[in-house]
């Protein structure tokens, strides 16, 4: 497998922090809050790890910029 494709070198790939992003390919799909348990208090993107790879990848034309500031309520893996 070609080392550039993954995640982090992904047009769709943003960074969140600490090697873990999200996927922007499709629009985010509704989640439970494990919180409240109440279904659809939230939508989420498709966390992935900046050295993961699908089928769907398309080169970025930039390189990808730092995460400005990190969510803590989002990223639970």
């Amino acid at each position: 497998m070609n080392g550039n494709i993954q995640c982090q070198n992904c047009m769709f790939w943003e960074l969140l922090k600490n090697g873990f992003g999200e996927c922007r390919k499709k629009p985010p799909r509704p989640d439970i809050n494990r919180k409240t348990g109440d279904p659809f208090t939230r939508s989420l993107f498709p966390a992935t790890r900046d050295s993961d790879w699908c089928g769907e990848f398309r080169p970025r034309k930039t390189q990808p910029k730092p995460a400005e500031t990190p969510s803590d309520d989002v990223l639970e893996i």
